[in-house]
């Protein structure tokens, strides 16, 4: 009868941590949690202990409620991890470099793609201006670069339809990239002036 007590003992022990163990994996969304699951509602219809099947059905109850708890709690900080990262990218727009906004924005997206279909047309049109105007900064400083090297080989009589391209774009780019380019960008203006 002693061995009887101390084996249900040990499996209401074993079963109990099973059903953490099962916690802890199905917050995790593990594949693993829902076998560890399985196994542990099978084990408790198979239980002729009534204290053990209780405590195996609180566990159970447990691991649903905390579940239901951490998912919402998940797609509830999605919305607020979107908006916090576009108040963050909004004031560097005019400020930073194309290929560092490029990286925030892709970020920005990630996070928007994870986002519930309710909430994503919030955040669609922010999500559009900013990646349009990312885009608008790369072509601008492409085609900046782009005109930098045919003007140190073009001719005088095309120099001037150049710089004014040229200075069209560089005037679309944040001051801190426009530094990059405006020794190179003042040296062709002078080149032009003199005329050689």
């Amino acid at each position: 009868m002693e061995k009887r007590g101390m084996l249900g003992s040990f499996l209401l022990f074993a079963t109990l941590i099973a059903g953490l163990v099962a916690l802890y994996l199905f917050i995790l969304q593990d594949e693993m949690a829902k076998k560890v699951m399985l196994i542990t509602l099978i084990y408790l219809f198979i239980l002729q202990d009534e204290m053990a099947k209780k405590v195996m059905l609180i566990t159970l109850i447990a691991v649903i409620l905390l579940s239901i708890i951490v998912l919402a709690i998940e797609f509830s900080r999605g919305p607020h991890r979107v908006r916090a990262k576009i108040r963050e990218i909004e004031p560097l727009l005019s400020q930073q470099s194309a290929e560092m906004l490029k990286d925030k924005y892709v970020q920005i997206y990630e996070l928007y793609l994870k986002l519930p279909e309710k909430w994503k047309q919030n955040f669609y049109a922010k999500v559009t201006s900013i990646r349009e105007r990312v885009e608008e900064q790369l072509r601008a400083e492409k085609k900046l670069v782009f005109l930098l090297e045919q003007s140190d080989k073009a001719p005088l009589a095309e120099l001037k339809q150049l710089y004014t391209q040229l200075y069209a774009s560089f005037q679309k780019l944040p001051e801190q990239v426009q530094g990059h380019y405006y020794y190179r960008v003042i040296a062709l203006k002078e080149k032009m002036e003199k005329g050689f």
